[in-house]
């Protein structure tokens, strides 16, 4: 199967990076990564984050290098 594996993990194949809350400065805790993208090739990695202060869910996107609130 040539099939392109998209997936959710908590071990992602390039590390996340530490990032900061946008809104209040402080760490932000991983939750998890989405494997991802057009095919095997050109993958994607999205990273998820939660701040611990209850600003809200976090995205990071490893391509762009933007962090952007999700909800």
């Amino acid at each position: 199967n040539r099939a392109h594996h998209r997936h959710d993990t908590s071990a992602p194949p390039t590390q996340p990076p530490t990032v900061v809350c946008p809104s209040c400065e402080h760490p932000l805790r991983y939750l998890r990564s989405h494997i991802g993208g057009v095919n095997a090739n050109y993958a994607e990695q999205w990273d998820y984050f939660e701040c611990v202060n209850g600003c809200g869910t976090f995205q990071y996107r490893q391509r762009t290098r933007k962090l952007r609130q999700v909800n």
